[in-house]
């Protein structure tokens, strides 16, 4: 049994960090978050098995920071840093009063954890999540992310709130995570996004949830990212989209989130509708096209044209 550690006077975190072949990158990710201002932080890592030099990189940090790592890695590759994070929530100690998402690429700014924990105070939330800024991994910042925008009644059915790496839980909703992963079974599943159950679980549940304007991440665009190039619109930005889509990805969340959605509710009636046939998608996007997106009804046009397609 793992003992509570005496805890600091500043808000303690536990950063749940997951790699993969992410040597180029990992050092800047790893240097933003040891200089968060104002908050105690423990970084827990798991590695995806990566054959590169991440392992070396982070046996280096943990000797050099003596307390601050718990580096694991994996037996097998999870396919996935949705799976990734879900097959090791329940390695976490639960004493933390906060835990916070970080990916292997980008660059949090100091002040990223503090803000998160004032915003979350003032909202009295219980998630937190925030824009971000785009950035090339050199100078420029691209632009800004923005995932700000007012939470709709059913937008947590189709979509996360965010980026996962924005995300910060308070320790009540991290325990009901580490709760709900227990009584589900992932085994079967090929892919999921963490982001969008996170927000799922939290909305479905009725936990109050924070969208920040902070724009504290310097969100690496590059090759290799799973979602960042799709992250500042354009004309490739929703060609990425629609292929993602079109690949049977909107299918595959929506049965994820079937696994955690209570019977007899609203969202569990309109997952089972949408999940029915092409028709029954139609018509769930039309009769609840103002509450299932949080930004905007042009994104609807692009779930209207999935759904005639599939």
């Amino acid at each position: 049994m793992k003992t509570e550690p005496l805890k600091p006077d500043l808000p303690d975190f536990g950063i749940l960090l997951t790699t993969y072949n992410g040597q180029e990158f990992l050092r800047e990710q790893l240097d933003s978050i040891l200089v968060q201002i104002g908050v105690s932080v423990h970084v827990y890592v798991f590695d995806d098995c990566s054959s590169d030099l991440t392992m070396n990189i982070l046996f280096e940090y943990s000797e050099k920071y003596a307390g601050k790592f718990s580096v694991t890695q994996n037996s097998t590759n999870s396919g996935g840093t949705g799976l990734n994070i879900f097959r090791n929530v329940d390695a976490l100690p639960e004493f933390h009063d906060f835990v916070a998402l970080a990916d292997q690429d980008d660059v949090w700014l100091p002040e990223k954890l503090i803000r998160a924990v004032e915003t979350m105070a003032n909202e009295h939330s219980d998630l937190y999540f925030s824009n971000l800024m785009a950035w090339d991994g050199k100078e420029t910042i691209m632009g800004i992310v923005r995932k700000d925008f007012v939470p709709k009644k059913h937008d947590h059915l189709f979509a996360g709130g965010s980026a996962g790496c924005t995300y910060v839980l308070s320790r009540d909703f991290f325990s009901f995570l580490k709760l709900s992963l227990s009584a589900v079974s992932l085994s079967d599943v090929k892919r999921i996004s963490h982001d969008w159950i996170i927000y799922f679980l939290a909305r479905h549940n009725g936990f109050n949830v924070s969208a920040s304007s902070d724009a504290s991440i310097k969100y690496r665009i590059h090759t290799n990212s799973q979602y960042g190039g799709m992250s500042l619109g354009g004309f490739r930005a929703v060609f990425r989209k629609f292929k993602m889509l079109n690949s049977g990805f909107m299918n595959d969340q929506v049965e994820n989130s079937l696994r955690f959605a209570r019977g007899g509710t609203e969202d569990r009636a309109i997952l089972e509708k949408f999940k029915k046939g092409r028709l029954s998608r139609i018509a769930v996007l039309m009769k609840y096209r103002f509450s299932l997106v949080r930004q905007n009804t042009k994104f609807i046009s692009l779930f209207l044209a999935f759904a005639l397609l599939k």
